[in-house]
């Protein structure tokens, strides 16, 4: 569906987050490190996952699609699109918990990877990923593309060294992906995602009627192998491995 600004302004209207509709917010958003140009119907700039929600569910109510976008310097395009920018490089940048001892930060989405580890250097800490755009480069972009650098093999990626992380959903809900998964995994299935439960006893139900349950018979790298209750039949699922306790 086609929106003109005075749709999109009456969509938007209320919205507790600032959203920029105007034509030069609009081109600038319109590109990012990649080829590619798409003019975005407008810009949001969230402080928080709970504004970032409140943009999120007008725009499901709305039928706008939604880009996230964090510094811009994904080479493939993700970062533009011709619906509504989420923007949350420009704010949620703090750093409001480090533990030392147990060798974990809290960062918002805005974070710098250099900044961050300007933050962590006199504890002796880095975090490993070391992206080549690291002056720029966003912690919530660097999650979003599970990216690494020219020390993958002795680091790994970026999801390997997460341990929870607050989502906001398609449908508006935020949620903390966490570390209390099956078989002590934190895990997101691709295949269900806000339609599963993990239980801490490896057990998960699909919030369908007529869906049977299943339970969790092997997990090894970013593999899930589900298996039907009372049933040989078993189901393999690709999974982002975010985290281990």
């Amino acid at each position: 569906m086609v929106m003109d600004a005075d749709h999109i302004q009456s969509a938007l209207d209320g919205v507790d987050c600032e959203i920029r509709l105007d034509e030069l917010t609009r081109q600038l958003y319109a590109t990012d490190a990649s080829i590619y140009q798409m003019t975005p119907l407008g810009v949001a700039f969230p402080k928080s996952a709970w504004q970032a929600a409140a943009v999120l569910q007008r725009a499901a109510d709305n039928h706008i699609s939604i880009t996230p976008r964090g510094a811009g310097t994904g080479l493939a395009g993700g970062a533009v699109s011709d619906g509504l920018v989420v923007d949350f490089a420009r704010h949620n940048q703090l750093i409001p918990d480090l533990n030392v001892d147990a060798k974990t930060v809290r960062v918002g989405a805005g974070g710098v990877l250099d900044q961050l580890n300007a933050f962590l250097k006199p504890n002796g800490l880095r975090f490993g990923p070391d992206v080549a755009t690291s002056s720029r480069a966003t912690l919530g972009g660097m999650i979003a593309n599970d990216s690494s650098g020219s020390h993958a093999p002795l680091y790994g990626t970026t999801g390997q060294h997460v341990r929870s992380i607050e989502v906001v959903l398609a449908d508006g809900r935020v949620a903390t992906i966490g570390e209390d998964g099956a078989n002590g995994f934190v895990t997101w299935l691709n295949a269900a995602a806000d339609k599963v439960k993990i239980n801490p006893g490896g057990m998960f139900a699909l919030y369908d009627p007529s869906a049977a349950a299943y339970a969790v018979t092997a997990s090894t790298g970013d593999i899930l192998r589900i298996t039907e209750t009372g049933s040989s039949n078993a189901v393999t699922y690709n999974i982002i491995l975010i985290g281990t306790v």
